[in-house]
């Protein structure tokens, strides 16, 4: 990445982290769907009108797939160990996608298919996107 767009992303998430203190808080359907659609629409690059709203998407969906990624490894530790864990605790976002940009686009897919769900936290998209994949594969 050029030095000027790794400049440019870094002074535009800084913004977002002062203009959103509030980020950590659990976004709805909604709220990420309206920020993550532009961004999608533009390619999966920033749309110049709203620079932080596809930079908060970006942030949340990684933060997502990290987990994910972290608890798919601690699954495959306890498996190996042979300790015995409730299957419930080991699917809990037990798969892997494999760029933020498929996982952006199947939440904004499942998120159109589901208004109903709109109004709840984005993870249960989520949890629906990261159960079509197999942890195993996770390196």
């Amino acid at each position: 990445m050029p030095v000027k767009k790794l400049l440019k992303a870094t002074f535009i998430l800084i913004s977002c982290m002062v203009c959103h203190q509030n980020i950590a808080q659990a976004m709805t359907v909604e709220q990420l769907y309206k920020k993550c659609k532009p961004f999608a629409q533009n390619g999966f690059d920033l749309v110049p009108s709203d620079p932080a709203g596809g930079t908060s998407c970006v942030v949340y969906v990684k933060a997502a797939r990290d987990i994910a990624g972290s608890n798919c490894y601690t699954s495959k530790l306890f498996r190996n160990s042979g300790v015995n864990i409730p299957q419930q605790v080991m699917n809990l976002w037990a798969g892997i996608v494999p760029s933020n940009n498929i996982f952006i686009q199947e939440f904004l897919n499942r998120a159109e298919q589901k208004p109903e769900l709109w109004d709840n936290p984005a993870t249960l998209i989520f949890a629906e996107v990261l159960s079509n994949y197999d942890c195993g594969k996770y390196k």
